[in-house]
């Protein structure tokens, strides 16, 4: 009887494997290599893009077995377009196995704690409770979501209106260009990236929580240090999330389960950065909930102390919390550093690559030069109308060297997307990464061609260059890093040379961005 049942069970698994098989084996989106390392992925979308074998969707072969899923990578510009323009694929995976996984994530850290401690009982984030990680850059596209796009967009709006986040932009770039010329003006030069890093995050902080700080200062150097060890857990993180989205509930919530990620990823050093983040968060709400009038929430009140006093995203965040009881504590703080993560890292990567490929070229530097010094007018400023050839040079080294790819995205229900059917529950990205090296998209797509955007005198734009995705739940930051962008790449170039010893342009093995391999350049004062 015993051996019956066993055989039974081991027959219904084997059908049940079989009919797993066969329903992928034959399944109407083909499967393709999609390395995690992003060195590795670079060189099987060069390619197979060379060999016009990368199809427009496909299933990811990861690792075994991967591609037994619904998950798919969209490699082709319009199927992008039309897919990411829809509300239904506009989605993160909220799950209740994923928010089980941060909801366990939360309690061992002590992030409830934490906050209790310093918010007090009584606060209007405390008595909302935990969402577990619904922010900007996750949850659903919804009422919630399109809110928080809206206050980002107001503050924007309302600095760029009183030239404030130009200010903001301005003292952070001339920062970065002192601490190049203290670091990187020697003969070896330096990896710019750590201090475009905190030249971006610096920004984020002045628009966010109206504090600007030199990067000397104790206070920024641990914040900074927590941004930038969140972010190298970050892949991981995610890894760990978009399991937990696959597997039973009984599993990922097992001790034993938990302990393993733990000892396998050394989270511990996460962990700690995670807390005293919530802190410096927490206690920012503190402070602005002590003269925070929520009939007219500031917008600017002037300089003290090298401080700028914006205090702008953030009041909004409270008030609304007032009236919307999915904002709790650490949804503030998961939005808050959604912004910082998405900033910072991304575009001192671009940055970065930006040193490197110039490096390598002195003659486009001089041209550069030459018409950034022939923009400037009033007040020192460079304008960025009377740089049409330095902006087709920003954006082609953006297209060379594309720093991500989009996040992923999950489907609400069924959508047909350029004949193909995207079912419900599936997860997709966009490589931008061959959006961008498509020979199709543009000639000789490997190539550094300054003069790409650059006709008949004029800077012209191209919507391919997909550098911050596209669609509703593209980067909600793309304005003011464009600003940026511009900004610190025109004063590094106004005021420094550029030159290295190594010319390598190879791609650092990373899980998830795409950084040079040897970014050590030299910075030398122009005279």
């Amino acid at each position: 009887m015993i051996f019956a049942i066993a055989v039974s069970v081991f027959l219904l698994f084997l059908c049940r494997v079989l009919q797993v098989w066969l329903k992928y084996r034959f399944h109407p989106i083909p499967s393709h290599p999609w390395p995690i390392r992003k060195d590795l992925n670079a060189k099987v979308v060069a390619q197979s893009l060379k060999n016009g074998t990368l199809p427009k969707i496909f299933r990811p072969e990861m690792f075994p077995f991967s591609s037994f899923s619904k998950g798919y990578i969209l490699t082709d510009f319009k199927m992008i377009k039309e897919a990411f323009a829809k509300k239904e694929l506009s989605n993160r995976d909220s799950s209740e196995k994923v928010k089980a996984d941060v909801k366990e994530s939360h309690h061992r850290i002590g992030l409830d704690k934490i906050a209790l401690e310093i918010l007090g009982p009584e606060d209007q984030l405390i008595k909302n409770g935990p969402r577990y990680f619904i922010g900007i850059g996750d949850g659903p596209y919804d009422g919630l979501h399109k809110q928080f796009r809206m206050m980002w967009f107001d503050a924007s709006k309302r600095l760029t209106g009183k030239n404030k986040m130009k200010e903001i932009i301005e003292q952070s770039s001339a920062s970065v260009n002192k601490i190049l010329l203290r670091e990187g003006s020697d003969k070896n030069g330096t990896d710019p990236k750590e201090v475009f890093m905190n030249g971006t995050m610096n920004v984020v902080t002045g628009f966010a929580f109206g504090t600007f700080l030199e990067f000397d200062n104790p206070d920024f150097k641990k914040l900074a240090e927590y941004i930038i060890t969140i972010f190298e857990y970050f892949s991981l993180s995610l890894l760990k999330r978009t399991i937990a989205g696959k597997i039973p509930l009984f599993i990922t919530q097992n001790s034993f389960y938990q302990k393993l990620w733990n000892k396998f990823a050394k989270f511990k050093k996460r962990d700690d950065a995670v807390k005293n983040f919530h802190r410096f968060i927490h206690k920012q709400v503190v402070e602005h909930r002590a003269s925070l009038d929520t009939e007219n929430p500031r917008d600017y009140l002037g300089i003290i102390c090298s401080f700028y006093n914006i205090y702008l995203f953030l009041d909004m965040l409270l008030i609304a919390a007032e009236s919307e009881p999915r904002l709790g504590y650490d949804v503030v703080a998961a939005t808050v550093l959604g912004i910082y993560l998405g900033a910072s890292d991304t575009l001192a990567n671009q940055l970065s690559w930006l040193c490197v490929t110039l490096a390598d070229r002195p003659e486009i530097q001089e041209k550069m030069h030459e018409e950034i010094i022939a923009s400037i007018e009033n007040e020192n400023e460079i304008k960025k109308e009377n740089c049409p050839f330095t902006r087709s040079v920003l954006l082609e080294s953006q297209r060379l060297n594309p720093v991500v790819d989009s996040l992923m995205h999950r489907a609400s229900s069924d959508v047909v997307v350029d004949g193909v059917l995207i079912e419900k529950d599936s997860s997709f990205q966009a490589s931008l990464t061959a959006v961008m090296h498509n020979p199709k998209n543009f000639d000789e797509p490997d190539r550094f061609i300054p003069d790409r955007f650059f006709k008949n005198g004029e800077f012209v734009n191209d919507i391919r260059v997909v550098t911050f995705s596209i669609g509703l739940r593209n980067c909600i930051g793309k304005q003011i890093a464009v600003d940026q962008y511009f900004v610190f790449a025109t004063n590094i170039i106004r005021d420094f040379r550029l030159s290295r010893s190594s010319k390598s342009m190879e791609i650092a093995p990373h899980l998830m961005i795409r950084m040079p391999k040897e970014g050590a350049v030299r910075f030398e004062k122009r005279i």
